[in-house]
């Protein structure tokens, strides 16, 4: 495994710990509406997971790792909007 690999792998994984702490702090704080915490859990982590897709699992399948990386943004928007008692 080259490098750039390495550090594309590193990048993803901290996009989605990075922007699902965020939002659960922003929501906790209440410095960020429901709404714009599930979009930006939502998108951090669809983001973070198609690179993930795309340089550590598929070796190069663009169009499957936007595919999932689409799916995890919905994923995760739509369980960040639902109320649930570990949001409170």
């Amino acid at each position: 495994m080259s490098l750039s690999k390495s550090l594309f792998l590193l990048l993803s994984g901290g996009l989605i710990a990075s922007s699902i702490m965020l939002s659960k702090i922003g929501l906790s704080r209440s410095a960020l509406s429901k709404s714009s915490a599930s979009v930006l859990s939502g998108v951090g982590a669809g983001a973070g997971t198609a690179i993930f897709i795309y340089y550590g699992v598929s070796n190069g399948d663009l169009l499957g790792s936007i595919i999932v990386g689409i799916v995890t943004a919905f994923t995760v928007g739509i369980v960040v909007r639902i109320p649930s008692r570990w949001w409170r």
